[in-house]
């Protein structure tokens, strides 16, 4: 081998190499997406041993029905961080319907969504429907069916036996759309009479003759979101106006095609994974699902059942041949998720992050909420305490609010002793999250107290009170300030104090403000004192982090915000920022000139591999990124 052809081998070997390194960083920066290993095996007894609860069930469903097989969808998902994420990590996430009552509802936020009739889901009750064994049975399996085309098993009459009550449907319509997409007819015709009712005329979104979109038709609610319910509706509709859908045909047929490219395609291939995205063949985990409803997938597989069940697939000596996905989770509790419990049936205390005073004096702290049980601590008038719940029902005469002493123990007093307090600070800072996927909880300390949301790193919030509670399971804890206005308690080691910067981390360029990567209001006006600060939308802001969009008036002139590193223009630095400038530079995506000044990392004015590389190795705290 001559020496021209060794070094072209090295360099091959080197460019490799690059590439390798190249691509665990992005999937490093990706989010757990990417830091995981999913893996799907035929059923095997043997491979859910760890897993326990699921063999027992699947066996039983086999000698039942020898034809149906199953698959084994091995998340590497840990349970915890599964309902974390459906639940206080994005709350309205998971919903219930309103009339839903008691452990069903979300203890933290309460809040009201869609068209009013929905409220944010609680853990308990996510941890129920995202549990698959309470479903491995012949009236819900068909939450788990592969959705795909089957034309052995899937017939018009099955389509029929599922719309035989919603008469303004056309059987033999969904059957031809279905087949054409690629899909389960069975589930393209329950997911129109979820979204449309079953009866003799269509919802409004599918009647084509709602005032404004008359001649339009939207039968699987694709677009329908928003905030109130004639909102959803102009939104779904005008999803339909803005493609052409001008009649229930062309519905039907172009909701097929995009249920069969957005889901069915992207590895959610059943009810099940249309809801809780936790198969990451598409990239990301969580966050893209068909509906926020947790008894969606349950609902509709009723009705899939019913139609099996008419064309014989339950019978004894059926041949239906049914696949069946289940997914199953690292750190799975040891028996199945209980149901929740509705008002009457459970007495819960409101979830709360308040500072109180003790209105008496010898007031009991008690170990639990009775009368008769341990008294743990005495208070007098004047004593100022954390409240953490607040109870809403009485127990033998009394309502019992859990609070924590100054050592970090919890324990239940009559709220008959109590009054609120304005909050008791001791600081006020800016701090930066160190760590990813962060809780914050409503008191210091893990025992007894409820995560309240989580935060990634990078995200900035105010710190108003320090070194009060330490060491309590390991950590100190600080309270902070969320950007709604929640409060909530973070473990101290995952907070860093922000920078503070001058006036000289800004730059004038052009028709724009080129800042770092964080910037205050307060900063904007060490530089300009009379400047106004408004957010993209066109509100004031006074006080504050800023991002990219916003403007800044001096006098007569006004200039953009552009935080340097921010190539997307949301107004923070992630991963995301990363890869955008990444795809620039193999020419797989354009960015705009307000995004080709983020872009540019390290000032230079050009965009080269050494920006997305600043960005990196800011992600990782290895470099900062500052305006020259």
């Amino acid at each position: 081998m001559s020496n021209q052809q060794l070094n072209l081998r090295k360099i091959g070997i080197k460019l490799i190499i690059l590439l390798i390194f190249l691509s665990y960083i992005i999937f490093s920066l990706g989010g757990s997406a990417f830091a995981i290993t999913q893996t799907k095996k035929p059923y095997s007894a043997n491979d859910l041993a760890n897993y326990p609860g699921f063999q027992e069930k699947i066996e039983a469903l086999k000698a039942a029905h020898p034809n149906w097989n199953f698959t084994i969808l091995y998340t590497d998902i840990d349970w915890n961080e599964a309902i974390r994420n459906e639940t206080t990590a994005r709350h309205g996430r998971s919903l219930v319907p309103a009339s839903k009552t008691g452990e069903w509802l979300c203890p933290v936020c309460g809040d009201i969504y869609d068209t009013g009739k929905w409220l944010c889901a609680s853990d308990i009750a996510v941890a129920y429907y995202m549990d698959p064994r309470n479903f491995l049975n012949e009236d819900y399996i068909f939450m788990f069916e592969d959705l795909g085309f089957n034309a052995t098993n899937q017939s018009i009459e099955g389509v029929e036996t599922i719309i035989k009550d919603a008469t303004y449907l056309d059987a033999q319509m969904i059957m031809n759309a279905a087949k054409d997409a690629g899909i389960s007819p069975y589930h393209l015709a329950s997911r129109i009479v979820q979204e449309q009712g079953n009866g003799s005329q269509a919802s409004s979104t599918g009647s084509g003759t709602y005032p404004g979109y008359e001649g339009f038709y939207n039968y699987l609610n694709i677009g329908a979101t928003g905030s109130g319910e004639n909102n959803v509706i102009t939104n779904a509709l005008e999803y339909a106006k803005s493609h052409g859908w001008t009649s229930p045909e062309i519905s039907i047929r172009k909701g097929a095609e995009y249920l069969a490219k957005n889901f069915i395609g992207r590895g959610q291939s059943t009810l099940y994974l249309q809801k809780f995205d936790v198969d990451n063949q598409e990239g990301s985990l969580y966050e893209h699902q068909y509906m926020q409803n947790i008894m969606a997938p349950a609902s509709e597989s009723s009705s899939i059942k019913k139609s099996y069940q008419q064309l014989g697939a339950f019978d004894k000596n059926s041949n239906f041949k049914i696949n069946f996905v289940i997914p199953v989770y690292r750190n799975m509790p040891s028996t199945p998720c209980r149901e929740p419990q509705s008002s009457g049936e459970v007495i819960a205390n409101d979830i709360v992050t308040e500072d109180v005073e003790i209105t008496g004096d010898g007031v009991n702290v008690r170990s639990e909420k009775s009368t008769s049980s341990e008294s743990i601590a005495k208070l007098n008038k004047g004593d100022r305490v954390l409240r953490i719940e607040k109870a809403n029902k009485e127990i033998n005469g009394y309502k019992w609010d859990c609070i924590v002493l100054s050592d970090g123990r919890k324990g239940y007093i009559s709220s008959g002793y109590v009054k609120k307090i304005d909050t008791i600070t001791n600081c006020n800072e800016t701090v930066e999250l160190t760590g990813t996927g962060v809780y914050v909880r409503n008191g210091p300390g893990k025992d007894k107290t409820t995560v309240v949301t989580s935060l990634s790193r990078g995200q900035t919030v105010t710190r108003i009170e320090k070194g009060k509670y330490k060491n309590i399971d390991g950590y100190d804890w600080d309270r902070i300030v969320l950007s709604d206005g929640r409060s909530g308690y973070i473990a101290s080691n995952y907070l860093a104090v922000v920078e503070k910067y001058t006036g000289d981390n800004l730059k004038q360029d052009g028709e724009n403000l080129v800042c770092e990567p964080k910037v205050t209001v307060e900063n904007i006006k060490k530089t300009y004192p009379n400047a106004t600060v408004k957010d993209a939308a066109g509100n004031a802001v006074t006080t504050g982090n800023i991002g990219t969009g916003y403007v800044v008036t001096v006098g007569t002139a006004q200039y953009t915000v552009v935080k340097r590193g921010d190539a997307n223009g949301t107004g923070d630095v992630t991963s995301s920022d990363y890869v955008r400038v990444k795809n620039s530079l193999r020419k797989k995506e354009t960015l705009s000139e307000i995004e080709k000044v983020g872009a540019d990392a390290n000032g230079d004015g050009e965009l080269t591999s050494a920006d997305y590389v600043k960005i990196k190795n800011f992600l990782r705290n290895k470099e900062t990124i500052k305006v020259n």
